[in-house]
């Protein structure tokens, strides 16, 4: 839960930055400085995401099964979740875990 709220709270920020920003002199030293609040956040946000999906891929790995199946559903699924399915599809290789992914659209 803590991931979460953190989660909601760098994604008020970050629009609250950008609503600043719309309201600032292009090219001015003032929205220059609110572009770099706005990439700390965003670079924080990108944190949050890889530590959870790092969590979420340890637990997995760690319960030691003998296969790991992902089900997609359409194929927005796999262009949403790639990274993830790239990371778990190294990580179940590092242990020798088999790994699947089964297409239910085709």
């Amino acid at each position: 839960m803590e991931t979460v709220d953190r989660e909601v709270r760098l994604e008020k920020q970050l629009l609250r930055q950008k609503r600043r920003l719309s309201r600032k002199e292009q090219n001015s030293n003032n929205s220059k400085a609110v572009l770099e609040k706005i990439k700390k956040i965003e670079n924080k946000l990108d944190n949050v995401y890889n530590d959870y999906m790092n969590k979420c891929i340890s637990v997995v790995i760690k319960s030691n099964p003998s296969c790991v199946v992902i089900v997609e559903n359409n194929q927005k699924f796999l262009q949403k979740y790639y990274e993830f399915v790239i990371r778990m599809k190294v990580r179940c290789k590092m242990h020798g875990i088999e790994f699947k992914v089964l297409n239910t659209y085709a």
